[in-house]
């Protein structure tokens, strides 16, 4: 975890908010014990922590400068993608950035930038912050490579970030950003932002919101 205290205290005070069977694995293996099943917690298989801000920021490096055609992301603002200068190094006609985002004190950068979509949510409307890289497959279909993941609670300056490069916990994390990205179109048309899906309806919105993507994306 990425902090100034003891992420140890903050899961004893919080152990039905903030312990997920990643961040309680180092701990539970050191004591001969398996992560419990906690309700509604994030599990990622395969997950890598980043213990730093240089494990981040490097990995982040790493996300960027790989062959992906499609940046998914959910942040604060959006700063970082105008620090690391995402609008000259990334975008071009064959790629495309799709960011929603709670402050909007950089807006007006970010719209700058080349083929990217914005929408905006609110703080407390979310606490999954990520950034996902996408490449088109052998079939020409959008597939995730490279994802970085982490929660925030209410703006909080603790968080554990992990790198996450399975497919099956892109998959998880993908459809994490469809949902958040339809709350997102919700929330700007004024109606409520809670949705309910079934498997299938999701798939549906994943294929329908990457294929609006993809029409921003000239073919190689």
């Amino acid at each position: 975890m990425i902090t100034t205290g003891s992420w140890l205290r903050e899961m004893l005070a919080f152990p039905m908010l903030e312990a997920t069977k990643w961040r309680l694995q180092p701990l539970l293996a050191a004591i001969n014990l398996k992560p419990p099943a906690l309700p509604g917690d994030t599990y990622f298989e395969h997950a890598r922590a980043l213990h730093t801000i240089a494990a981040l920021k490097g990995e982040t490096r790493k996300l960027l400068n790989d062959d992906w055609q499609l940046l998914l992301c959910i942040a604060e603002s959006g700063e970082w993608i105008l620090q690391e200068k995402v609008g000259e190094v990334g975008v071009s006609p064959q790629r495309a950035v799709a960011l929603i985002y709670a402050d909007a004190v950089h807006l007006t950068q970010l719209n700058k930038i080349h083929n990217i979509q914005v929408r905006q949510l609110h703080w407390h409307l979310h606490n999954r912050h990520m950034t996902i890289g996408l490449a088109r497959n052998s079939e020409g279909l959008f597939e995730p490579k490279m994802a970085i993941y982490f929660e925030r609670r209410y703006r909080s300056a603790r968080i554990s970030p992990v790198s996450l490069t399975d497919l099956s916990d892109l998959n998880r994390v993908m459809d994490d950003f469809v949902v958040y990205w339809l709350k997102a179109e919700r929330y700007r048309d004024n109606q409520s932002e809670v949705i309910e899906f079934t498997p299938p309806e999701l798939v549906a919105a994943r294929d329908r919101i990457l294929g609006e993507f993809a029409r921003n994306i000239r073919e190689i």
